[in-house]
């Protein structure tokens, strides 16, 4: 979300950034949008680490059919924003022997059976932290990260674009789960199809409703001023999204240390 946004779930959830993180994010935003021309980037959220936490930003580009998104992060000791690497399919298989909290230090040496490669060696084989913190805020988007119904559209060539009309949903539509949608490549075979057929791709059409998920899983209500509305994901409890009906306010953040929540099956 928007920086100037957060105050609005920071009193629903508890958390906030520290001036000194804010003002990393700013710096770290500036020098990004005028080296890569990205319109805008947002704050994501802060995994916590035993160490030190990790600040994760967002920047939305230019995706076919699907949004596409490009990660960044830094820490406290490292205010330098940095993207995300590319985690290969073998890390990916690592990763699942790891289900800890992160430390916070993102060149630390995972695999104990690994060792530091020496000058010349090729480094990218090498599972590190910043791999996991990779895998584990790709999870927690996919599973969280939602829009507003007609907030983004499919143009015409079929990118997916803001909606620079949106105005926001009514307070009977905002108080609807089918009203929101997950911001990530459709899953199911309805979505897929609308958007293989020619023609006009409605809002409603080129994206999974939060009504796919498991029933239970996302609570929807008012925050304590009435004047807007919040989703929180049991399965990562520290994701909060907020919308403020007949605006084109909204946004979400999450704040936790990045893993599934045990106890969701006797929750629901």
């Amino acid at each position: 979300m928007e920086l100037e946004y957060l105050d609005i779930v920071s009193r629903s959830i508890g958390s906030a950034l520290t001036s000194q993180e804010r003002s990393n994010l700013e710096i770290g935003f500036i020098k990004r949008n005028a080296t890569e021309n990205i319109e805008s980037m947002r704050l994501w959220g802060r995994i916590s680490g035993e160490a030190q936490d990790y600040l994760i930003s967002v920047a939305i580009v230019d995706g076919v059919d699907a949004p596409k998104k490009k990660f960044f992060f830094c820490t406290n000791t490292s205010p330098e924003l940095q993207q995300f690497p590319e985690v290969s399919k073998d890390k990916r298989e690592k990763a699942s022997r790891f289900i800890g909290r992160l430390k916070g230090d993102p060149s630390r040496l995972l695999d104990e059976s690994e060792s530091e490669p020496q000058e010349g060696e090729n480094k990218n084989g090498v599972f590190r932290e910043v791999d996991r913190l990779v895998l584990i805020v790709e999870a927690v988007d996919s599973h969280t990260s939602l829009i507003p119904c007609g907030a983004f559209v499919v143009s015409a060539t079929h990118h997916v674009v803001p909606n620079r009309l949106f105005q926001g949903l009514t307070w009977e539509k905002a108080l609807q789960l089918g009203s929101y949608h997950h911001f990530r490549e459709a899953t199911s075979a309805e979505r897929k199809n609308a958007l293989a057929t020619p023609g006009l791709v409605r809002p409603s059409d080129f994206l999974d409703p939060l009504t796919v998920d498991l029933d239970g899983t996302w609570t929807l209500r008012k925050d304590g001023t009435g004047s807007v509305v919040l989703l929180r994901n049991l399965l990562y409890p520290g994701f909060v999204f907020f919308h403020k009906p007949r605006t084109g306010h909204y946004g979400s953040v999450y704040f936790g240390d990045g893993l599934r929540n045990p106890d969701l099956a006797f929750m629901l």
